[in-house]
């Protein structure tokens, strides 16, 4: 952009919003940065519009990486971006009463598999079991299992697990654990943070986990998984 048009992109409307030279408004980096930058971009009624960016399902995560994650390779992957995603991520749609993390989710199951006896391997594979979701967000588990849209869901979230396992050194396949804690854990949010008005079929026959849920503030949550994340690898996972 040339200097004259950097000076009409620093104008600004009546409410402060910065005004381009035709008119339009632009994304104020100030509130970033502390200084003024001229993008190329614009902001357009609901859309980014650039001659430079091509159009492809690209992601910015936190820590500023540019992602595909219907191609996400394992070097496209940090645990500060799965940690900070997931925290920030509610269960079961938003849908529970209090707010609670998929994050939050992900460590309790990594407790209860150690306590059934998991080594650190299984017990990195439970903390990591939803990872994929930090790049898909979190789809309920009817949705994902029942509908058109979640087997292309389930096609999209099976190369993202490979990647991520890929990443972290884990096997391919999950502990034989993961799944009946993972039910078990279900079992007792639906009791302790959802409505019970109908029988979920899902849950037929399975023992709620024995364990009290508090749900955590996604400040917690995220400093929570990171912890039992840096634990587990100097415990040589």
């Amino acid at each position: 952009m040339a200097p004259a048009d950097c000076d009409a992109a620093s104008r600004r409307d009546s409410k402060g919003r910065q005004i381009g030279a035709g008119g339009e408004h632009t994304f104020d980096s100030t509130v970033h940065t502390g200084r003024p930058i001229c993008h190329s971009s614009i902001w357009a009624g609901q859309r980014w519009h650039s001659s430079h960016m091509e159009r492809e399902p690209f992601i910015q995560t936190v820590s500023g990486r540019r992602v595909n994650p219907f191609a996400l390779g394992a070097s496209d992957i940090d645990i500060d971006d799965i940690a900070h995603a997931l925290a920030n991520q509610c269960r079961f749609g938003g849908h529970c009463r209090p707010f609670y993390s998929v994050a939050q989710h992900s460590c309790i199951v990594a407790d209860l598999v150690a306590a059934k006896g998991g080594d650190a391997t299984a017990e990195l594979w439970a903390l990591l079991h939803d990872a994929p979701e930090a790049y898909l967000s979190d789809l309920p588990h009817p949705l994902k299992h029942f509908s058109e849209f979640g087997r292309l869901y389930r096609e999209a979230e099976d190369r993202l697990q490979r990647a991520v396992s890929e990443h972290f050194g884990l096997p391919s396949q999950p502990p034989a654990v993961l799944l009946e804690a993972d039910r078990a854990l279900l079992a007792a949010e639906r009791e302790a943070l959802m409505a019970d008005t109908w029988e979920w079929p899902e849950l037929e026959g399975v023992e709620p986990a024995d364990v009290a849920i508090d749900p955590w503030a996604p400040e917690k949550a995220a400093a929570e998984f990171r912890r039992r994340y840096q634990e587990l690898r100097r415990a040589g996972t």
